[in-house]
């Protein structure tokens, strides 16, 4: 159950809206994601979402900011390599409010195997919207993206990562660029 939203400036023109849950309902979907987590692998190159993500429960560390921290390390060590003449900015936007429930819910049956009716009517029910600032939430959306990803590691000429929905893609040629976008 949504106890309520509450909307913060993302920049000067757009508003960021974060939802509070109570407890039962937090913790339903964080045994979701947990779930997910078991049978899903994320690409090495999406920062967010690996291993350590439900290790934020056992350590002091900010496990969204460390991924942030070395998303933005990695674009540095790109551009210091030299290697890449161009590089392809993009992200997705209003990310989260774009996602469907229920397209999630067929990459449950399709990319991991998932055919419980029950389970797949449950997350239906629970994940009737993907919210910003939930670590459970914040793992599921990189489910979304999997089509993107293997595309893009499929590519030749290209280095690329992403943090959520901020993709970064270095490019040897521009034609690599092109082909990307």
């Amino acid at each position: 159950v949504e106890l309520f939203k509450v909307s913060f400036p993302k920049n000067k023109f757009e508003h960021r809206e974060f939802s509070y849950y109570d407890i039962t309902s937090y913790t339903i979907r964080f045994l979701f994601a947990l779930i997910i987590f078991r049978k899903y692998a994320i690409n090495e190159k999406v920062f967010g979402g690996q291993n350590d993500i439900f290790d934020k429960y056992n350590s002091f560390t900010d496990v969204y900011q460390k991924h942030k921290e070395d998303f933005g390390n990695w674009q540095k060590d790109m551009i210091r390599s030299n290697s890449y003449k161009w590089i392809y900015i993009a992200d997705i936007n209003k990310y989260y409010k774009s996602i469907s429930t229920e397209t999630l819910a067929d990459q449950l049956i399709n990319n991991l195997g998932i055919n419980s009716v029950k389970f797949l009517d449950a997350f239906r029910k629970t994940y009737t919207e993907i919210t910003i600032g939930s670590w459970c939430d914040h793992f599921v959306q990189n489910l979304y993206l999997k089509g993107i990803d293997n595309s893009l590691s499929k590519l030749n000429g290209i280095s690329y990562a992403r943090f959520t929905d901020d993709f970064r893609v270095f490019c040897k040629e521009e034609k690599d660029c092109e082909i990307v976008h």
